[in-house]
């Protein structure tokens, strides 16, 4: 029995009576969130607990939602905002910058701002939204 099993089924609760499933579907069983676990793991290894960390593409949420649920101060980032963070069941202290599409590329986070950056399943999706993995910058400016 793993540490992460009463999040997994928290977290599988909290997708479920999303409105907004955009991308959650992938958490629809807890086999599926299982596959995060190492991930949880490792995070919580090598990052301290209440570091600040952006969650780069935070997609549908949920490592966000691991994030704040284990202890560190997480801004999510992202051209969509996660449905799991509408969910009035979550109560949970968010930090959500909506992302420009006009320029998909750019990081509006000044230089040294985290401690860790997580970029949990977004490589893949960054050309399709017109950018490039080395032309990724941070804008050093707000917020």
């Amino acid at each position: 029995m793993s540490k992460y099993d009463d999040f997994g089924v928290e977290l599988l609760d909290l997708y479920g009576s999303c409105l907004s499933r955009d991308g959650s579907e992938a958490f629809d069983s807890l086999a599926s969130i299982h596959q995060y676990y190492l991930l949880y793991s490792l995070f919580e290894l090598y990052v301290p607990i209440g570091s600040e960390v952006l969650d780069w593409g935070a997609g549908s949420g949920h490592f966000t939602y691991f994030l704040i649920r284990s202890g560190y101060n997480s801004t999510s980032f992202g051209f969509n905002n996660p449905g799991l963070f509408e969910n009035q069941a979550t109560n949970l202290k968010l930090n959500f910058i909506q992302g420009n599409a006009n320029e998909p590329t750019l990081l509006p986070f000044s230089d040294e701002k985290f401690d860790a950056v997580s970029s949990v399943g977004v490589l893949e999706h960054v050309r399709e939204f017109g950018g490039s993995e080395e032309g990724t910058s941070l804008s050093g400016g707000a917020p």
